[in-house]
Order: structure tokens, then C-alpha cells, then sequence
């Protein structure tokens, strides 16, 4: 990891990148830079990753037989649907997020040319 960790702060200061003296963003890129498709589908299928999962559906459920309630009732006020909805997608976003989506998340700041974990090993490193 240390030798990642020096490839990306060189990576990120050849590119003049404002993110290098981020500790918390090194953090992240660091652990982004280690973590491959088979660990993140190894944390995705953890079984207190998936009582997690379970539970973001779960809410999204009950949020959803509120607002049907709410509408039903005739007391679903726009401001609060809005928020609703709004609360609903986050939570279907977390439950569904994969490496990928997390990977395009960082693509402006991860730097061009740095090797994801599974090309790394492919290369033999």
C-alpha cells in the first residue's frame, strides 16, 4: 500500500491536482486503489452487508406505504413529496451502488494512467 500510496501522491502532483493535500481524499483514492471487483463483491455479499442492504430496502418500502398513505389521505403536501422522493432514490442508490459507480465517483481525481487493482495483478505486480 505504501508504494500506491507514493505512485498516487506523484501521479496527483504531475497532474497539479488540488486533491493530493486531502488527507481524506488520499484515504479514499488509497483504499479505492487496493480494493478490487472480488473484495467489493466479497464486502457485498458479507452477511452484516447484507442485513445492511436489507435494511436500506426495508426503509425505501416503508417510506413508499407512507407516501402512499399520504396521498391517499389527501394530505401529501408537494414540498413533502418532493423530499420523499428524493429520500427514496438515495436510498435505492446506496442499496444498488457498485465498485464501477464508485470508481466513475472519483474518475476526475483518481489520476489518468493509475492501474486499477485487477490490471496491477494482470501486469504481474
Amino acid at each position: 500500500m505504501k508504494s500506491i500510496d507514493g505512485e498516487l501522491a506523484k501521479r496527483l502532483r504531475e497532474a497539479g491536482h488540488p486533491m493530493v493535500d486531502r488527507p481524506e481524499i488520499r484515504r479514499q483514492l488509497l483504499l479505492l486503489a487496493e480494493t478490487d471487483p472480488i473484495q467489493f463483491n466479497l464486502w457485498r455479499n458479507h452477511p452484516v452487508t447484507e442485513l445492511f442492504l436489507r435494511y436500506l430496502h426495508h426503509s425505501r418500502i416503508e417510506a413508499l406505504l407512507n407516501l402512499m398513505a399520504q396521498w391517499e389521505s389527501g394530505g401529501l403536501v408537494l414540498s413533502e413529496e418532493h423530499a420523499l422522493r428524493g429520500r427514496l432514490q438515495a436510498l435505492h442508490d446506496a442499496a444498488e451502488t457498485q465498485l464501477t459507480d464508485i470508481r466513475g465517483h472519483y474518475e476526475g481525481v483518481y489520476p489518468p494512467g493509475m492501474p486499477w487493482p485487477e490490471d496491477r495483478k494482470k501486469d504481474g505486480d
